[in-house]
């Protein structure tokens, strides 16, 4: 006989537990200080980070944001396809923002992102992951545009720092994948021992790839300038009595043509 169960009710979100701010002054979390329409867009960047896109109500939007349900539709008119649309955009540009805080060094950048993320998972509980990987499950199109421009800049730094454009796009595909996947990972695993893993093998890949530096030329000895005229190897006949110059002679090389300034 089949039993109907009853359904069982939504357990409530535990309460707000901001993430910590990024080195460009924003949080993938809400600012209770901005308006209506920057609170909902944060609050659904917390949200679906947690809960993913298709578990996270409009009434859940409203409760964490703080805002009235009319601000959705005033702001958002196509309600909360618009609405992840443009939390996803925003989260993207963030990440954007929070990657040029970084030196233009592949290696340096690799590093610094994935020990942000490493403090991003442990502070929030190994609760949060990537919202636009909760985006792109959706599926929401901004999340393709956001990936493409992470990938953008990575590119552009291992191409200056010598890489040829295809290897470098080829390259920064797969580190964006391999943080992405170790993102889930950590989440799942409520460890960072995935992060800590693709910083190993990604530096020693990126190692591998990049041009070796260029080391100083030992200073070398200034060379003895070359003689206008070399030393005949002929000396002309001598007499005994010399005859004398005339006052009045002069050789036609000494009056006034050009090559008077380049005489020794």
């Amino acid at each position: 006989m089949l039993q109907i169960r009853t359904p069982v009710q939504d357990k409530p979100l535990p309460p707000h537990h901001p993430a910590p701010e990024d080195r460009t002054g924003r949080q993938f979390g809400r600012d209770m200080t901005a308006g209506p329409r920057e609170r909902l867009i944060d609050s659904t960047i917390a949200l679906i980070r947690r809960r993913g896109v298709h578990a996270t109500g409009l009434t859940d939007l409203l409760n964490h944001s703080g805002t009235a349900r009319q601000s959705i539709y005033q702001h958002f008119p196509g309600g909360k396809a618009e609405l992840v649309e443009h939390a996803t955009k925003e989260a993207g540009r963030q990440m954007v923002d929070l990657l040029d805080t970084f030196e233009d060094d592949p290696i340096t950048m690799l590093d610094g992102l994935i020990s942000w993320w490493e403090q991003e998972m442990t502070t929030t509980g190994y609760t949060s992951g990537c919202p636009v990987v909760a985006a792109a499950l959706s599926p929401t199109p901004a999340a393709g545009r956001a990936f493409a421009a992470w990938e953008n800049r990575f590119t552009g730094v291992l191409v200056r720092a010598g890489i040829a454009q295809p290897a470098a796009t080829s390259l920064a595909t797969l580190t964006l994948s391999a943080l992405e996947g170790a993102i889930v990972l950590t989440k799942a695993a409520a460890s960072t021992r995935p992060l800590n893993d693709i910083r190993t093998q990604l530096t020693l890949l990126l190692k591998s790839q990049l041009p070796p530096k260029s080391e100083t030329p030992a200073p070398q000895s200034t060379p003895e300038p070359t003689p206008i005229r070399a030393a005949p190897s002929w000396s002309p006949p001598t007499t005994t009595t010399p005859r004398p110059t005339p006052p009045a002679y002069r050789p036609a090389a000494d009056t006034g043509t050009q090559w008077n300034s380049f005489r020794r």
